[in-house]
């Protein structure tokens, strides 16, 4: 059997031939790249529009109109699933598959029932054009999201719902950071804990020194002049690390915190790689789409492994620390698509 990897640049070596790392039967790899096209996330160009690194005639796009409806689509689900919750609590969904069966099908009848204007958005074009918040995914999905009931304010334990005044301005709106990429798309905080950063939370350059930040699930810093840009990347920053027991996983099944380039596995604690890809086997390194773990999210809530009362997800942020244990660490992988 044929197998293969990706490499980005021959750094990748020391991963992709560490001893331990499975390489894929061609037709996986072929069939990730063909789901890509299918998407939209891949399209062919008569030329480059992005410059040399691109490989003649494919453009990796930024985000596609399906990334974009596959976001949407999850959150209103997750949204509604709550709210179905909220208005029917004797419904218990854990371990229960006909509870899981009637809350599916309330919340496609709410899917499914016509929407008026005031039902749409997150936070209004005004305040986002205040904000600076230019077109591309994240004012897109912002815009096109079904806007939840008025109690409704947690998302996922301890994340809450972005107001208003979070964009008024946003946290990076004003800071004066150098060295910026010439079209940069900034990192926005989607889902926010209340609880703010006295260290910095970015790891790379030219945020690496940022602080009072509040943690939560971000999405990336990006260059939208530049190659492979995801600008529906998101990354989950927690206020404590995860992965020091060895049960937290990244996408592509290696530990958290772990060293990709080692022959040995040794997990450690980090509180910024849960849900992120570890080595992509198929394209160059980036974050998971918020699709999925929005995806991720809504399958929690519809199998009754997260409560909800009044306000939405309860348990507080401290809850992700099941991502570290046996029994809690399949609920918080992502499994790879590409």
């Amino acid at each position: 059997m044929s197998r293969a990897i990706f490499h980005a640049d021959v750094s990748n070596y020391s991963i992709t031939n560490n001893g331990r790392t499975v390489w894929d039967p061609l037709e996986v790899v072929f069939t990730a790249w063909l789901g890509m096209i299918d998407s939209g996330k891949i399209v062919a160009r008569p030329s480059p529009v992005r410059g040399p690194g691109e490989a003649d005639p494919w453009e990796l796009q930024p985000y596609s109109q399906m990334d974009l409806e596959a976001a949407v689509s999850y959150f209103d689900n997750l949204i509604l699933k709550i709210e179905s919750l909220v208005e029917n609590p004797s419904l218990q969904p854990k371990d229960n598959l006909e509870d899981q069966a009637k809350l599916v099908a309330l919340a496609t009848a709410k899917f499914d029932a016509p929407r008026s204007q005031n039902e749409m958005g997150l936070i209004s074009k005004e305040v986002l054009d205040r904000a600076g918040l230019k077109q591309g995914f994240v004012r897109e999905f912002l815009t096109s999201v079904r806007r939840p009931k008025a109690n409704i304010k947690y998302i996922a334990p301890g994340l809450r719902l972005p107001t208003e005044p979070d964009f008024s301005p946003l946290p990076l709106q004003n800071v004066d950071i150098p060295q910026l990429f010439p079209n940069p798309v900034l990192p926005i905080p989607l889902f926010v804990t209340g609880t703010k950063s006295t260290s910095p939370i970015f790891e790379h350059y030219p945020l690496q020194d940022l602080s009072n930040l509040p943690y939560g699930l971000w999405t990336t810093y990006v260059n939208r002049d530049g190659d492979h840009v995801f600008e529906d990347g998101c990354r989950l920053i927690l206020p404590f690390n995860i992965g020091a027991r060895g049960f937290a996983r990244r996408t592509d099944d290696t530990l958290i915190g772990e060293n990709l380039e080692s022959a040995k596995v040794r997990p450690s604690g980090r509180r910024n790689e849960l849900y992120q890809t570890g080595y992509n086997h198929f394209i160059p390194l980036h974050e998971p789409q918020l699709a999925d773990v929005l995806g991720q999210w809504q399958a929690i809530v519809e199998a009754g492994l997260w409560e909800v009362d009044e306000e939405g997800v309860v348990g507080g942020i401290e809850k992700f620390k099941e991502a570290d244990t046996e029994d809690g660490s399949y609920m918080y992988q992502l499994h790879m698509k590409w």
